[in-house]
Parts: structure tokens; sequence; C-alpha cells
């Protein structure tokens, strides 16, 4: 997701700040942040289909989202660099579900999980 706002020094775009939360989806503070525009979820591409990564069931259930099905519906095969970007809808109260969580989710495809697969997949979610 690229930042709208003034030029950097040199005349390139303000990069938004990213930041990398250890631990678990389920207990973590971070994905009720304000401040936190996007969830990205890593998905390998496995033998016997999509796997996806540590933390993703977890984020499935606090958002009420089967993300798999998602994914294979939209033809989703978990190939390094690829994305699929899911939107909430809009919020029309402070009380529900999806009112403190970030408002979208990027699935991020790892591939087979090496270290080019996964320097693809970052470049791929800074770019989505």
């Amino acid at each position: 997701m690229k930042q709208a706002g003034p030029a950097a020094a040199g005349g390139a775009a303000a990069l938004p700040r990213v930041h990398l939360a250890l631990g678990r989806v389920a207990t973590s503070a971070r994905i009720k942040a304000v401040n936190c525009p996007v969830l990205g979820i890593g998905v390998a591409a496995g033998p016997d289909g999509l796997e996806p990564d540590q933390g993703s069931a977890e984020a499935a259930v606090r958002y009420g989202i089967d993300f798999a099905a998602t994914a294979e519906r939209a033809g989703f095969t978990g190939r390094a660099g690829q994305t699929l970007v899911l939107e909430l809808p809009v919020e029309h109260s402070a009380a529900s579900a999806w009112s403190r969580l970030a408002p979208m989710v990027v699935l991020v495809g790892v591939g087979g999980g090496d270290p080019d697969d996964y320097r693809r997949a970052g470049a791929s979610l800074a770019r989505a």
C-alpha cells in the first residue's frame, strides 16, 4: 500500500512504515491497533494445496473469514510474490466485530519458503 503525501527528499514518494510483530495473532495488541492499516498473511504453495503460515488460522477466527476458501475461489496459488487483497466493508458501528481490526488483509504467496521466495513476498506485500 503506497502512502499518499509529499515526496521524500530526491523526489521519491514516501513509503509506509512496516512493523514486524512477532508473537501470536490471537494475542497481538498490534492487530487491534487503530493505526494498523494492513495485516499480511503468508501462504505457501504446498504439494497438497495452499498451506497458510503460522497465525493465519488465528487471524481467520479474529476476522470471521475463511481465508483459505476465499483464496481458492480467487485462484490464489501461493506462488512467491502473488498477492490477494481483501478489504473489509466500511464499518457502520463502532461495536462491530471488525471495528478495531486492520481494514485490509493481504494474502501473500511465499512459494516454497526459500529466502528468494520470502524476498519476492516482502516486495509484493509492500506494493499491495
